[in-house]
């Protein structure tokens, strides 16, 4: 769709046949609010619009907190840009309620803060995972490596 989320969600507020079309799945597959702040607040007004989400790209690391409020259970792809301070237990509670995430891709900035442990949990909750992108993790054990494979 041509429509930012912003003009999706205005599509409500006009009558009741624009709201049933606004909230049409067809118009909430994919979501791109990198150009967005998206907090909490925002989460929790489009969560209800999001169910059927597939794709969703994002920046920074208090969208990946408010990525877990969504109730996008059908998230395939997840791209997250400037998430350095990312957790690692925000990233494991994103694939704890995203576990049929077949990409997941973090960067383009070095993701310090997670470790081995958050890969171990990617593994253990996205089993039907084909991609995965983390910059700049260091001192990853070959434990995590071998939960991947």
């Amino acid at each position: 769709t041509c429509l930012n989320y912003r003009d999706r969600a205005s599509l409500a507020s006009t009558c009741k046949t624009w709201r049933c079309l606004g909230a049409s799945s067809c118009l909430w597959s994919s979501l791109d609010l990198r150009p967005h702040k998206f907090d909490a607040s925002m989460a929790a007004s489009l969560a209800s619009r999001c169910v059927n989400l597939h794709n969703l790209r994002f920046r920074g690391v208090e969208s990946a907190d408010s990525l877990i409020q969504l109730k996008a259970r059908n998230l395939l792809e997840v791209s997250g840009d400037y998430c350095r301070k990312i957790t690692d237990a925000t990233l494991s509670m994103i694939v704890a309620r995203h576990e049929a995430l077949e990409s997941l891709q973090l960067g383009p900035d070095f993701c310090e803060k997670i470790t081995s442990d958050a890969i171990k949990a990617v593994a253990f909750c996205c089993p039907k995972l084909k991609k995965l992108r983390l910059s700049g993790i260091r001192d990853v054990t070959s434990e995590a490596v071998e939960a991947l494979a």
